[in-house]
Parts: structure tokens; C-alpha cells; sequence
């Protein structure tokens, strides 16, 4: 054995070739070492989101909480799993552990979400929470109406029901389709809201009910398909469209 060593290091060549190999070897590694001043140490988490409506907090515990919760425990390389009930929100932190992948988790507590949502009331709906860590960055911007506008004359309340508008129309759909966004929100702004105002005494004059007002602006623009029509080479869809008057 020492004989041999003693070839190898009187070999120049061969040490200078293994020397050049091994500096290459480092320096193509060296470009793939991914390198941060503040390594992300987050553990592997899917956040289950409700949102609750008027519920109250002992509601959302009971009938929410804990029935997801208890659907999610005993997932497969689940390793601690965490909740949250106040008013308008169940919070349901399921955390893996660190070798599985977190797209497998997400199909995992999916699956899992499918078989509870028939014990839910109808009103909740529940959904994952965006793949982010503690350490992804948040930016934030203002929306505000340009020098000379038209819509300064309007109110307040206008004004800020357009720039929703066109945060929520124009400016939301393009930007979640950046690479690296998880998800965007929007805080502040008025939604457009149509409002039906009734008096009772006239609805029992015509025989109606607060039910049927709600059935009928719940049926306004539902189109139904009437099949299709083929004419001189052309081919028509039909369809029907409620326009429902009380």
C-alpha cells in the first residue's frame, strides 16, 4: 500500500489532472449550492381556511373546528396539528413532517376535506391556504384616482367602489400569474351591492312571501340550454335565460 501511494505522488500528471477535477467538481457545485443569509427553517404546513359567516365562536369550535380536525388527524407523516375558532374564521394547521412533499400533503388534506364537507353546514365554505413560509416576502400598494379625473366628483363611496372594481378585475388576475406569488388580497374598498327594499303589507296583498322574493333574485340571469340548431351549414346554440318578475 505504501508503495502504491508513493507511485501516485511521484506521478505529477496524475495529481494535477485529479487537482483540476476536483476544482471543477467544487466550482459546479459550488453555482448549484443554494445559499441565503436567512435560511427558511419552516416546517412542511398545510393551513385549512373556513370562513364561518355569522356563526359564533362555540358554533364554529363544535360544528367546524372540530370535525376537520378530527377528519385530518392520523394523515400519514402528520406530525402535530394545530386550530384556531373565532368569529368568521376556522383555522385548521395540519404540520408534516420534513422529508414529505408538500404538494403530496396538500392532496392528502384534500382528500381528507372532501369526506367532511357533508358534516359542514352549507353556509361555510372551506378552502387551502396559499404555499407561503414565514420568511416570503409581502408587498403591499395603494390604489388612488389620478389628477383630473371624473370620478373626484363623485363620493367617496364611489370612488372607492371603482378602485375594488379595478383592483379585484384588472389588477388581481394578471399578478397571480407571476412566478413565485402565492396569493394576493384586498383590504379596504366598498363591493357593489344591489339592494331590494320590500314592504310586507304589499306582499301579502299579492300573495307573496319573503321566500319568493329570495327564489326569484336567486334564479335572475340562470341560462338553460335548449340544445342547437343547424342551419345552412351553421351551428346555433339555444338557450333560455330566467327573467323572473314579482
Amino acid at each position: 500500500m505504501k508503495q502504491f501511494f508513493e507511485k501516485i505522488f511521484d506521478n505529477r500528471t496524475s495529481i494535477l489532472i485529479g487537482l483540476v477535477i476536483l476544482c471543477l467538481w467544487s466550482l459546479f457545485d459550488l453555482k448549484n449550492l443554494k445559499i441565503d443569509a436567512v435560511p427558511d427553517i419552516s416546517s412542511k404546513q398545510v393551513v385549512v381556511n373556513t370562513k364561518t359567516g355569522a356563526l359564533s365562536t362555540e358554533q364554529i369550535e363544535k360544528i367546524v373546528t372540530y370535525p376537520i380536525e378530527t377528519e385530518l388527524s392520523g394523515l400519514q407523516n402528520i406530525k402535530e396539528l394545530r386550530s384556531l375558532s373565532k368569529y368568521g374564521l376556522s383555522q385548521v394547521i395540519a404540520v408534516f413532517n420534513d422529508d414529505i412533499d408538500i404538494y403530496f400533503a396538500r392532496q392528502l388534506v384534500n382528500e381528507r376535506l372532501q369526506n367532511v364537507k357533508s358534516q359542514l353546514p352549507q353556509s361555510v365554505t372551506t378552502e387551502l391556504a396559499p404555499i407561503s413560509t414565514g420568511l416570503g416576502e409581502i408587498f403591499m400598494w395603494t390604489l388612488s384616482l389620478k389628477e383630473g379625473s371624473p370620478l373626484l366628483q363623485t363620493s367617496q363611496k364611489e370612488q372607492l367602489q371603482y378602485l375594488k372594481r379595478v383592483q379585484d378585475y384588472v389588477i388581481r388576475p394578471p399578478m397571480k400569474q407571476v412566478p413565485g406569488v402565492a396569493e394576493i388580497d384586498t383590504n379596504g374598498g366598498f363591493s357593489s351591492e344591489v339592494h331590494i327594499n320590500f314592504t310586507p303589507k304589499k306582499l301579502k296583498e299579492y300573495g307573496l312571501t319573503t321566500n319568493d322574493i329570495l327564489q326569484s333574485v336567486s334564479s335572475l340571469g340562470v341560462s338553460f340550454s335548449g340544445g342547437y340548431i343547424k342551419k345552412d351549414g351553421q351551428h346555433i346554440t339555444v338557450s333560455a335565460q330566467t327573467d323572473t318578475k314579482t
